[in-house]
């Protein structure tokens, strides 16, 4: 025989209505989460779904947003997990805000983060991103502080994460070099020169993946000069790799210094 289950207490109304009120009532809004003190779970989580919710909110709301993951991004007193994880968000949600001074604050997070062992690969994640729309006044420091990086002792994951966002910062500004002919003559002297001195040690050194990302950035920068009328720097390109595809020693570099030999040129914008 099953005893019969315990009576429960009779609920009144008001209690039915408070537990009801409880269940419905808005999460606490993760902006204010993240201008207090909190643990840093709460805080990862604030993260998560600011980010998630700054796409479809309006502008303002936007710029807000973005100001405060900047300040969780660079205050000494948060949790590095919660650090890093407002650098990434922070370069992600830089393109859809459209407040240039709370863009222009959020990049120069990413940048000084950037130059911090302790942060630079979540900086540099975020900057990837974050280098598709920018300020024009943040162009020239982006390129700036990634090619000084590139030029220093780097890991070998720093130096990929380095080479990526370059690539996107590149890639997304086709009009670059004739809007700022100084950055497409400093990217082709902090890059492309160093390699075409030595082409044989650049084969031989690093993995296979820095070539082909540093290949990939030098090809396509050549590529943005010749579609703004400087066919020359293309040539010029195309001649250094048919150098390093003799070189080359790894299959899928030279699959893809070959794809690049045999692409058409650029049409004129």
């Amino acid at each position: 025989m099953f005893a019969p289950a315990p009576a429960l207490p009779p609920v009144s109304l008001e209690a039915a209505y408070v537990s009801a009120r409880a269940a419905t009532q808005a999460a606490e809004d993760p902006i204010s989460i993240l201008n207090r003190a909190a643990p840093p779970a709460e805080k990862l989580a604030a993260l998560e779904r600011l980010h998630a919710s700054l796409p479809s909110a309006p502008q303002a709301r936007r710029a807000l947003g973005l100001e405060a993951m900047r300040a969780t991004a660079v205050s000494s007193r948060e949790a590095p997990s919660v650090r890093a994880k407002a650098l990434l968000y922070l370069g992600y949600s830089v393109p859809v805000v459209g407040d240039e001074k709370a863009r222009a604050a959020a990049i120069a997070a990413l940048l000084d983060a950037a130059r911090a062992p302790a942060y630079r690969v979540f900086a540099l994640r975020g900057l990837a991103p974050a280098t598709h729309d920018l300020p024009p006044a943040s162009e020239a420091p982006v390129q700036e502080t990634l090619l000084d990086l590139l030029a220093s002792t780097l890991t070998a994951e720093e130096r990929i994460t380095a080479l990526v966002a370059l690539d996107a910062f590149v890639r997304s500004r086709e009009d670059l070099p004739r809007r700022r002919p100084d950055l497409a003559a400093a990217l082709d002297a902090g890059l492309v020169a160093p390699l075409a001195a030595d082409p044989a040690a650049f084969a031989a050194g690093g993995p296979p993946a820095v070539r082909a990302l540093t290949i990939a950035v030098v090809w396509h920068a050549a590529r943005a000069r010749a579609a703004t009328g400087e066919p020359e720097a293309l040539a010029r390109v195309g001649a250094l790799l048919t150098t390093l595809m003799a070189l080359e020693t790894d299959p899928s570099v030279k699959a893809q210094i070959s794809a690049f030999l045999a692409a058409p040129p650029p049409e004129l914008v």
